[in-house]
């Protein structure tokens, strides 16, 4: 069975059946965090949001060090 498929099959269970979350996590083998983390992003993304999504940071910013704290830096290190 294919993951988004699997985790949509989750997220409806809980709007046909009257079991509690708990215990359709427990069917499914996920925890409700998990649970309640898809629920979320397939409210904001729909089917897309059950994807798995990259780790990685969306930016990074190239925080270049100037001479004046090099030198700070240096002077730090010499210091002590």
């Amino acid at each position: 069975m294919d993951i988004i498929e699997n985790r949509y099959k989750l997220i409806i269970e809980s709007e046909r059946s009257d079991k509690s979350i708990s215990d359709i996590c427990t069917a499914f083998g996920v925890s409700r965090q998990t649970w309640y983390k898809w629920k979320r992003r397939y409210n904001v993304y729909g089917i897309d949001g059950l994807k798995n999504q990259s780790k990685r940071p969306h930016n990074i910013k190239n925080v270049k060090v100037t001479k004046e704290l090099l030198c700070r830096i240096t002077n730090l290190d010499t210091t002590n």
